[in-house]
């Protein structure tokens, strides 16, 4: 095993990873300018396999993914810089997965699933206040018609949801 590593301009270590047969293997570290961990990754063979991890240049965590064999394998999350987690996307398989999102407040947004890409299957999304705001039926990423729900902020069923599209033509569910 071969280890590498590198430095920022003001002393600081910018990385250091470890190559076997001129392929990464074991742990990779970067780090910000102020020393601070950016991130860590563990690879066999060249290939994502085990936890991976980001941080803000706080220290604050960014993201936290696990890989086996170069895929994602375990719920991924992400949070902001406040410390809000803003994403959570735990796959199926390699083209499948669930996608929750929140605000910047913590309070759920939206969860959908993604197939190769394409939201596919029921897709919700919530008021501000946490009450239900819509529910949309997705099939390779376009909209079923007449599979939509609609709720107002105090949680009472409403009849659709009206937008101007790109060109001002109204549009209904």
């Amino acid at each position: 095993m071969c280890l590498k590593q590198e430095w920022h301009e003001n002393g600081q270590q910018r990385y250091e990873k470890n190559n076997k047969d001129g392929e990464l293997h074991g742990l990779e570290t970067y780090r910000h300018e102020n020393g601070k961990i950016w991130l860590k990754k563990t690879y066999k063979n060249g290939v994502e396999n085990g936890p991976a991890a980001s941080w803000y240049k706080d220290g604050q965590r960014k993201a936290e993914e696990t890989y086996t064999e170069g895929e994602i394998v375990a719920p991924s999350i992400y949070w902001d810089e406040s410390g809000t987690k803003r994403i959570e996307i735990v796959n199926d398989t390699g083209t499948r997965r669930l996608e929750t999102n929140w605000n910047a407040s913590g309070q759920k947004e939206s969860q959908y699933t993604l197939d190769n890409g394409k939201r596919n299957g029921l897709a919700t999304f919530w008021h501000r206040n946490g009450q239900k705001k819509s529910e949309y039926v997705y099939k390779d990423g376009k909209k079923v018609l007449g599979k939509s729900k609609f709720w107002d902020e105090s949680g009472k069923p409403t009849a659709g949801s009206k937008y101007f599209g790109i060109f001002g033509k109204d549009t209904l569910d």
